[in-house]
């Protein structure tokens, strides 16, 4: 079995292809027609444009070992948000396959993350980040890395690292104040992912996504889902759909939430004591 770092065998958790989650969910937040997205998936890969990520410009620091298998990561339409192609690459780029096809949002909120796990897709290409985050590390969560491809080879076990983090929301419900209480909370919903949690807390910010997203308006809602030991506030953007929303009501600043959400991060650099 492919080990990335021999002198690091439990950074690595390899799952089985049943245990490797697939992003038909979340492409369906966009479209309705997920037939047709496919049908025309050459023509989004051949219009896309080569992910820069973290790893990407430090190519040098972080060699590749020989027998790695090669890839493509991908974003189409720009690099700030849209739909992200994994391909599988025979290092000639005479034989390309698709590997997975996500929604993607290049924005969101930078935690402190020490890294406690990887757990690796059957592909090799696709991760999920297990970490500690925040300055106090006292929140553990999964996400989803999705440049994992492209910086598969910087992380180290228990090392800290600066993520950015945000979600997509599947359910999203506003609350009456009778209802929430205010509090804030954010666990994992294993029975549908490692990287899916429901969360409830106030709004602090909701702002419109800057043009169309994937053909339809989308907003970016800054949601408290825990506090540090000094009291500071952990926010946790969602977004959220026109299509998911529909006629419901988009929440204020200081109004409470609940939501079902894919956790997704991506690699912003490495702290200073790692």
């Amino acid at each position: 079995m492919e080990k990335l770092f021999l002198f690091e065998d439990d950074l690595i958790t390899d799952l089985s292809e049943d245990q490797s989650p697939g992003h038909l969910d979340q492409i369906e937040l966009f479209y309705e027609d997920t037939d047709s997205l496919f049908d025309s998936i050459s023509d989004v890969i051949a219009d896309s444009h080569l992910a820069v990520t973290f790893a990407s410009v430090r190519a040098e620091q972080f060699p590749a070992p020989a027998d790695q298998a090669k890839g493509w990561l991908l974003h189409w339409p720009d690099h700030q948000k849209g739909l992200t192609c994994v391909v599988r690459s025979d290092g000639n780029g005479q034989q390309n396959s698709l590997v997975a096809v996500f929604p993607f949002f290049n924005d969101g909120i930078q935690y402190h993350c020490r890294v406690n796990g990887v757990r690796r897709f059957a592909s090799r290409f696709e991760a999920q980040i297990e970490a500690l985050v925040g300055d106090d590390e006292l929140l553990s969560l999964t996400f989803y890395d999705c440049h994992y491809l492209s910086d598969r080879n910087v992380y180290r076990k228990n090392a800290a690292y600066r993520f950015v983090l945000r979600s997509f929301a599947y359910h999203f419900n506003l609350q009456s104040p009778a209802d929430s209480e205010f509090f804030s909370a954010v666990f994992n919903r294993e029975d549908l992912g490692a990287d899916h949690y429901e969360l409830q807390g106030p709004v602090r910010k909701v702002e419109e996504i800057a043009g169309p997203f994937l053909g339809q308006k989308a907003w970016n809602v800054h949601v408290v889902v825990a506090n540090s030991e000094d009291g500071e506030e952990m926010l946790l953007p969602v977004i959220v759909t026109a299509r998911l929303l529909g006629n419901g009501v988009l929440p204020k600043p200081g109004d409470s939430v609940q939501a079902l959400v894919w956790l997704q991060g991506h690699l912003w650099g490495a702290e200073e004591d790692s």
